[in-house]
């Protein structure tokens, strides 16, 4: 086992853009799947998805197989499981409904090691179980090559949205349109006016800041509409791409059978 550089933050910080997938089931397979279609990262939903640690190691074990970089959601900044993830081996950690500074402040804690987080130590998988590097130089890798993502995704996160991106630690920030349009009482518009003009202030001050902004797409046109907006992390939904597809199949096929 070696020890792993995280090639998706390594794209991030050499200008580069990348694509990653949801994938919200506890299979190692599809994540290999993920891996050898050319995904850059797959993030293991434990917020939506019937996902546990023990479950999550195994699928981190797969994305290592494929070269895809392991990036986790959780369902909060709780350093403890965070904790367990990390040393599974996740190489990313994405904390849903970041809605003030302090909410960043704990993120960066829960997954950085001293001096710019509260992460405990341990000889753990992450850390090839304390046999290829110095506990030193592992401390200085981990914060390194940790990738943090914040997902902005209420009314909340919008209005304090320069407060949270000036907290350092944060690689990138996840635009949710789907629940920040819920909590402007727009339940699915997710492009209506009210929420594209929320968008575009928060993507300003994140550019701004010199971060990295990201949001999921269903289509090559709207990545390329994200592209040209400054985004430079995109990602999809397993399920969603994968029952658009299926539908379609199934409609096209059936599209052929004899009438009646």
């Amino acid at each position: 086992m070696r020890i792993r550089e995280n090639v998706t933050k390594r794209k991030l910080a050499t200008g580069g853009t990348v694509f990653g997938i949801f994938v919200p089931f506890a299979e190692p397979g599809l994540v290999e799947l993920c891996g050898i279609a050319g995904f850059d990262f797959a993030i293991l939903d434990m917020e939506h998805g019937a996902i546990d640690v023990a479950e999550c190691e195994n699928l981190i074990r797969a994305a290592e197989v494929v070269e895809l970089t392991p990036v986790v959601r959780v369902s909060t900044a709780e350093l403890a499981t965070i904790l367990r993830l990390l040393d599974a081996g996740a190489q990313g950690i994405m904390v849903p409904h970041v809605n003030s500074r302090e909410d960043a402040e704990r993120a960066v804690a829960a997954v950085r090691y001293p001096p710019l987080g509260r992460r405990g130590a341990g000889s753990q998988r992450a850390a090839a179980y304390g046999m290829r590097l110095h506990r030193r130089d592992w401390v200085s890798h981990a914060n390194r090559e940790m990738l943090l993502i914040a997902m902005l995704e209420e009314v909340d996160a919008m209005a304090r949205v320069r407060d949270i991106v000036a907290v350092p630690g944060i690689d990138a920030y996840e635009i949710g349109r789907g629940d920040l349009s819920l909590s402007m009482g727009l339940p699915g518009e997710v492009t209506h006016p009210k929420v594209e003009a929320a968008v575009e202030l928060a993507v300003a001050a994140i550019l701004d800041a010199g971060r990295v902004v990201s949001d999921t797409v269903g289509s090559p046109q709207e990545a390329k509409m994200l592209v040209a907006r400054g985004y430079r992390m995109m990602n999809c939904s397993f399920v969603g791409t994968a029952t658009r597809a299926l539908r379609t199949l199934v409609e096209d096929v059936r599209a052929q059978f004899p009438a009646g």
